[in-house]
């Protein structure tokens, strides 16, 4: 496209009566069709990463519903046990079989609260036809992103400081800030995997980088729509 570009500049240098000519009328429409094909494209992964992460949202709730239930059924168990534990107290008589019924019950109230405290709750297994995260992690693009989208992904031009590319810019936000640095743990993270078991802390995690990833692919979506308007301008 860039070659494109050059000569359509070219071409309107030349005389400004050369905007009657077919040349150059082919040469705009061509890259014209260039750029809205992209656009087309780029909409269509924003469309993908969008329903990635309504997905996750959606097992996210599901995930959480079941666990509260979960967690009420201990705490309704939790009580009742410390009611019969009361109840105990108040009706043997013999001091030894009371304080074996408050210790036994004192004990089991105790698993039952760091059960409700330290839960590990429902997990789901998780399965990613294509997964973007790995592309961007792995650096290495199957066919998660269409050809356009991973070239501008790794141009540094793309970019404010034109320093790195978005890709190891997304890449080093979610080293620093989902993983606090540790690349060992970032490595072997589900969220890469094709598949994987999923809590719901994960399904937030990954609803929350999946949109970041979205507003990166809406930001090149911007920027081609700008670009199709210099065009028709020149």
């Amino acid at each position: 496209m860039d070659k494109e570009l050059e000569q359509l500049t070219e071409l309107r240098d030349e005389h400004s009566i050369i905007k009657d000519s077919v040349l150059y009328l082919a040469t705009q429409q061509k890259i014209e069709q260039k750029v809205l094909n992209a656009l087309v494209e780029i909409d269509a992964l924003v469309a993908e990463l969008d329903c990635e992460g309504e997905r996750c949202d959606q097992l996210k709730e599901l995930l959480g519903g079941m666990n509260s239930k979960r967690d009420n059924k201990l705490t309704v168990a939790s009580i009742v046990i410390g009611a019969l534990s009361a109840v105990a107290d108040v009706c043997i008589s013999n001091d030894g079989w009371n304080k074996g019924v408050a210790i036994g019950a004192g004990v089991i109230g105790a698993g039952l609260g760091w059960a409700t405290l330290s839960p590990k709750g429902k997990r789901l297994i998780l399965k990613h036809k294509r997964n973007h995260l790995r592309a961007i992690w792995e650096e290495k693009n199957s066919d998660e992103f269409p050809p356009i989208v991973w070239y501008m992904l790794n141009e540094t031009r793309f970019t404010n400081s034109q320093q790195s590319t978005m890709l190891r810019n997304i890449r080093k936000r979610w080293l620093t800030f989902t993983f606090e640095d540790d690349i060992k743990e970032a490595n072997k993270s589900v969220l890469f995997k094709s598949e994987g078991v999923y809590t719901e802390d994960l399904l937030e995690t990954r609803s929350q980088i999946v949109g970041q990833l979205k507003a990166t692919t809406q930001l090149l979506n911007q920027n081609f729509s700008s670009l199709l308007k210099q065009i028709k301008q020149l």
